[in-house]
Parts: C-alpha cells; sequence; structure tokens
C-alpha cells in the first residue's frame, strides 16, 4: 500500500438557516459577502460523483462513500463511452474533479427529462483542498480538450436568492473564497417549492424528527 491520495471530494455544507450550525444564519452569510469573493452557481438535483484516476488505468467515478452504487457504476459508464465515442477527456493531474451525476434512473425531485451529464461543479486541488474559481474551472475544462458541461454561474446576490422560488428547479450554492483560507465556505439555498415537493415524496427520516423535536418544531414543517 502506497497510501497515495488519488480524489479529494469536497467537505459537506449545509443549507442556509439550518439551526444546527450557526455560520448559516442568513445574517452571517450576508456579512461574509462584505469580505469574501462570492460565486453563486446552479444547485443541481443529482449525486455528487468523483472522478479518479490511478496511473494509465480508465477514470472511473465514485459517490460520496461507495465505488459501486447505482450512481457511481452509471457514472463510470458514462465517462468511460464519452471516451470512447471520440470526446477527449485529460484529468489535470493536481486536481479531483467534482461533478453532478444526473440521469433519468436517477431523478430525485428536478424532471430533467432524459438528459444525461456529468455536471463539472469544481476542481479541487488533490494534495490541498484549495478550489479554482469558475473561471479557472472553465479554463482547465476547455483547455483539456474535454467538454463535460460546466455548472452554471449567476451575477445575483444572498438577498436576491433568497427571495426566489423556481419551479423544477433546486436552488443556489454560494460559494466564498475567503481571504486567507485555502477551503472556500460552501451553502445551499434550496427554492421552497422544492423543499416542500422533496418533503411530500420522501418524508422524514428519523434524524429529522429527533432534531425537530430537539428544537421544538412539528415533525414534517421545515
Amino acid at each position: 500500500r502506497t497510501m497515495l491520495v488519488l480524489a479529494r471530494p469536497m467537505p459537506a455544507f449545509f443549507n442556509v438557516n439550518d439551526e444546527r450550525y450557526p455560520e448559516t444564519r442568513i445574517d452571517t452569510i450576508t456579512e461574509l459577502s462584505k469580505t469574501a469573493r462570492l460565486e453563486v452557481t446552479e444547485k443541481c438535483d443529482g449525486s455528487m460523483g468523483i472522478i479518479y484516476q490511478y496511473e494509465n488505468n480508465s477514470p472511473e467515478v465514485a459517490t460520496r462513500g461507495s465505488f459501486e452504487s447505482e450512481q457511481a457504476l452509471w457514472a463510470t459508464a458514462y465517462l468511460q463511452s464519452y471516451i470512447k465515442l471520440g470526446h477527449a477527456y485529460v484529468k489535470p493531474m493536481q486536481y479531483t474533479p467534482i461533478v453532478e451525476i444526473i440521469y433519468p434512473g436517477n431523478r430525485i425531485v428536478v424532471d430533467y427529462g432524459k438528459k444525461e451529464s456529468l455536471t463539472l461543479v469544481a476542481m479541487i486541488d488533490t494534495e490541498t483542498g484549495e478550489e479554482l474559481t469558475h473561471s479557472e474551472l472553465q479554463w482547465v475544462n476547455n483547455s483539456r480538450p474535454s467538454k463535460l458541461e460546466v455548472v452554471p454561474l449567476y451575477a445575483k446576490s444572498t438577498a436576491q436568492c433568497a427571495i426566489e422560488n423556481v419551479r423544477n428547479r433546486e436552488g443556489y450554492v454560494f460559494k466564498f473564497f475567503v481571504p486567507g483560507k485555502i477551503i472556500p465556505s460552501r451553502f445551499k439555498a434550496k427554492f421552497e417549492d422544492y423543499r416542500l415537493a422533496h418533503r411530500a415524496m420522501f418524508g422524514m427520516n428519523s434524524r429529522d424528527v429527533w432534531e425537530s423535536m430537539r428544537l421544538g418544531v412539528e415533525p414534517g414543517r421545515d
């Protein structure tokens, strides 16, 4: 065993105004935007995929915690067939590409129709955890010549996003590049229609129930 790190996923991040984490309060996030560079991107409604490659083997995709989940196997087959069809893919050796796995059989709430995609949402330095900005992400992606779709970027403030509610979309991701910090701060802002639809489709798990009881919130209400 060489203990060689082949890929580094992004740290877990949480919803805006999650009562468990004071740093997610919207007023705290708004204050953060005064000193940090903010990027607002689409929150895709799929599964996070981590692309990794060992030496000259074909690239593969893992999901968080599994190399052989249904989504990981689909994404690996998709990426490898993508390459066989003549689309070039060269994984930047210094970085771990993070993608959102989207295909009809992996629908959660948002209906993407027949869309099949590995949407590039981040490029993370495998050694340090430092991330490329969206413009750098575009540059690296286009310079390879890999044509993986890149997550959309929006010119919006946190306040503008907070009042939006768009059907058949999940919401936004706020990513703050904080001076002096290598790893950016990230938060999820989900649309109310999405939250209601997700709750109606999947209900609450036991942790949700216990957390609601702790906070004095009626189970089933967010």
